[in-house]
């Protein structure tokens, strides 16, 4: 499992995690602070996901 996080300072505001298995990305969980929702977090944390595995197949 891979876990990429958000964070603004010091502070953790969003999570996605990932499983990789023969060119197959699953998107496990995609989780954002409910105080920081609608501000792009969870738009950042995809995008910077699609940057990386960009060649293999994204799965929800």
């Amino acid at each position: 499992m891979r876990v990429f996080g958000a964070c603004t300072e010091a502070d953790l505001r969003g999570v996605i995690e990932l499983e990789h298995h023969s060119g197959v990305v699953l998107i496990a969980s995609l989780v954002v602070d409910p105080d920081y929702c609608r501000q792009g977090l969870a738009r950042l944390l995809f995008r910077h996901v699609i940057s990386i595995y960009a060649k293999d197949f994204l799965q929800v």
